[in-house]
């Protein structure tokens, strides 16, 4: 049973939460806060949002969703204790506390927070890095690293406790004990990106289950799952322009006095109350009855659109994106029985057929592959359908999910569908009835090393839909029935790829045999290439009207947009010579394998392309000119920028195209087995040897690369901008120098 949030304290903090009524001394509590502190930044992150809605909370920093300013950092007074939230434990790792402003804000905090009359707080960090404690430690603070296990101790002393969002998970009781003990004058500091926390705990509840919330919903904060962007110059940053409009309590203010023509919003003003209001209905449509309430009220008859591709709901229609996240919070508390259709389910993901029947199906699963499995089936929208399985299931932690459509888009300016359309059930018995608003395909979500077996399910209500088992399916029985079922999505599965499309995509796909071949070859080229160990299940592509962030993105399931659905099902044009086709395919699956021993910071998006590379050469025998950054002239372009100036720039963080140039005439020269040797070693070194900073990065790459190369790349990696260790060079300085023919 999900225990509720504190009443008591609760009660407390949002008594006058329609109220703007902050403490008068926000702006002293700001300028200590942010003393000296311009632009801090998280190297390689990417941090979440917070919501601000106690009458005593106030934002600090921001970032950017969209056009609008999200709150990444906030603090509030919670009784004589205080509170600071961040969105991203990053902000305060090794890399990110080189920034001055980093480790400003670090030391900043802990000051504000230190109880009245302690001159030395003790300070307890959970699961924080040793960068941090040293920071903290150079500020003449007590720094005491405990574990979550020891919280009653922490909880019986006085001081700052520093933890993660996800902490306490295991012990939520304790998360509440710690809002108590902060009303009580103490500091409680709190980090991590929401949006994370639900990717690694699908089905549970971000207001109820997350440690971060737990503890600041009752201190007037929450910790809500948008995405945020750095503002020009990758750092997040204050001031009044930035922040304004940014507390949950201001925006709904704005919006009623401006619904009842008493305030004027410009188009910049109106997108950053809506993106607000949006972000603060995450967390507090579930916490806060009265804020809901008010938010019910201004859309009442004013939000019927429905987001389609042709007329996409944007922030300059506040009703009709509130209404939805009302609708779709109503949705999940409804029973099974009530569900009904939403509107927008037939135009995505799309409508059964009016004259289909409902089917009875026995279907079996392996259990002892993780993650999902394709049932062969849909749920129409609005329809229960009933699962049986046997007691040995139930006991199994399975779930249900109904859709392979998990981005959402709730942070987006634009809604070309509705923003959330997946839907999680866990089987809950021998009989287990699910229904949702928006239909979709029918999966069995295994959790890792389960040990059921084989089992069986009987499905009934729902109807068939397209599914090819490479090794099962043959393409007679293909042609013949199973590519003309009527659900609206089909999965094809290969064995080490599967694929999730429109049916319309496959309609006349008459060789999947073929197709799911070229697959597999991907995936197995992918583990040879990267020297990675195979894993237990397939990775997962999925084709989306819309997806949450950028052109496609990596995951389970790696996510891309519908116009490039038949480009997936084509094997004739998948392993053609234009290697641009297959560029993006792979170098989201480059970044499914990528490893931090050798992907150094500003590499995120270089040693994924790695693959990239490697795959358009191998499966599409384009050796230049595979994406418009990699032609020959623009490769030749930079290798003339350093060849001229070796050194003067860190090229290798210039941008992402440097250094694959830089890997690329490495290649040229060596061929690609030493990337794989050294992936090979990597993978295999000791925890207690795998290099633990930058620098290390840097030094053990330029070590090992040349050992197996049997070059010194020494002066080549210089020339490149990278720093290595003094005396780094030390175990390949006998080796021949190796520097590119005509580099000059």
């Amino acid at each position: 049973m999900i225990k509720s949030l504190p009443s008591i304290v609760l009660m407390c903090v949002l008594a006058n939460a329609g109220a703007l009524a902050q403490r008068s001394n926000v702006a002293e509590d700001r300028a200590q806060l942010l003393k000296d502190v311009q632009v801090v930044r998280v190297p390689g992150g990417i941090p979440g949002d917070l919501v601000v809605f106690g009458k005593d909370a106030f934002t600090l920093i921001c970032g950017r969703s969209g056009k609008a300013n999200l709150p990444v950092f906030a603090a509030a007074h919670a009784g004589s204790g205080r509170v600071v939230a961040g969105g991203h434990e990053g902000f305060f790792g090794e890399t990110a506390l080189k920034n001055p402003d980093n480790a400003t804000l670090a030391a900043n905090i802990v000051r504000w927070l230190t109880p009245l009359g302690a001159d030395k707080p003790s300070i307890w960090l959970i699961g924080q890095s040793d960068a941090l404690k040293s920071v903290l430690s150079e500020h003449g603070n007590s720094v005491l690293v405990t574990s979550a296990n020891n919280i009653s101790s922490v909880l019986n002393g006085r001081g700052v406790l520093w933890l993660d969002q996800a902490s306490l998970d295991n012990n939520l009781d304790a998360a509440d004990r710690v809002s108590d003990w902060v009303s009580k004058g103490n500091g409680v500091v709190i980090t991590g990106p929401a949006w994370g926390w639900k990717e690694v705990h699908p089905g549970r509840d971000l207001v109820h289950q997350q440690t971060g919330n737990r503890i600041a919903i009752p201190l007037g904060l929450a910790f809500a799952s948008d995405m945020l962007d750095a503002y020009r110059g990758g750092g997040f940053a204050g001031g009044d322009q930035v922040i304004r409009l940014t507390a949950a309590n201001d925006a709904l203010d704005a919006l009623e006095r401006a619904n009842k023509g008493g305030e004027t919003l410009n188009s910049a003003e109106l997108g950053q109350v809506t993106t607000i209001l949006g972000a603060s209905m995450d967390v507090l449509s579930g916490s806060n009855e009265s804020y809901a309430k008010r938010v019910a009220a201004l859309c009442k008859d004013k939000g019927s659109q429905i987001p389609t591709r042709d007329a996409p709901i944007t922030t300059a229609q506040p009703f009709a994106r509130l209404k939805a996240i009302l609708d779709f919070h109503a949705a999940q508390h409804e029973p099974g029985g009530s569900v009904m259709a939403y509107p927008s389910a037939a135009d995505f993901p799309g409508a059964v057929p009016n004259d289909t029947a409902r089917k009875t199906v026995k279907i079996e699963v392996d259990t002892s592959v993780p993650a999902w499995h394709a049932l062969g089936l849909y749920v129409p929208a609005g329809e229960i359908v009933t699962i049986e399985a046997s007691a040995q299931a139930t006991v199994s932690s399975l779930h249900f999910r109904v859709g392979p459509h998990t981005d959402t888009l709730w942070h987006l300016d634009r809604w070309q569908r509705f923003p959330e359309v997946s839907t999680y059930f866990r089987l809950k018995g021998e009989v287990t009835k699910i229904a949702s608003p928006f239909g979709g395909t029918l999966f069995l979500d295994v959790p890792g090393r389960c040990k059921a077996g084989k089992l069986i399910f009987t499905v009934i209500g729902a109807v068939p839909a397209p599914r090819f088992v490479r090794g099962q399916t043959t393409n007679e029985e293909w042609i013949r029935s199973i590519r003309s079922s009527p659900g609206p999505w089909a999965e094809l599965e290969g064995n080490l790829v599967c694929i999730s499309v429109p049916s319309s995509a496959i309609r006349d796909l008459d060789d999947p045999e073929a197709l799911m071949a070229y697959w597999d070859e991907v995936m197995e080229h992918c583990y040879s290439f990267f020297a990675a160990p195979r894993r237990d299940r397939p990775e997962r592509y999925c084709v989306d009207r819309q997806i949450s962030a950028g052109y496609m993105h990596s995951g389970y399931p790696i996510m891309t947009g519908d116009d490039v659905a038949k480009t997936f099902c084509d094997v004739k044009t998948l392993r053609g010579s234009v290697g641009i086709t297959c560029w993006g395919f792979y170098h989201e699956m480059g970044h499914n394998f990528q490893q931090p021993e050798w992907t150094w910071e500003p590499f995120g998006e270089v040693t994924n392309n790695l693959f990239s590379l490697y795959g358009t050469e191998t499966l599409n025998r384009a050796m230049v000119g595979a994406h418009p950054a990699m032609t020959q002239a623009e490769i030749t372009k930079r290798i003339h920028n350093v060849a001229t100036k070796p050194g003067v720039e860190t090229y290798f963080s210039k941008d992402p195209w440097y250094p694959l140039t830089m890997f690329w005439l490495m290649r040229q020269e060596f061929g690609w087995e030493p990337f794989t040797k050294l992936f090979a070693e990597f993978r295999d070194l000791p925890r207690g040897q795998r290099p633990k900073s930058e620098r290390e990065k840097h030094d053990q790459f330029l070590q090992r690369f040349s050992r197996i190369s049997g070059k010194n790349l020494t002066e080549y990696l210089k020339a490149w901008g990278i720093d290595f260790s003094v005396g780094a060079d030390r175990g390949v300085i006998n080796l021949p120098r190796w520097m590119p023919k005509d580099w000059q």
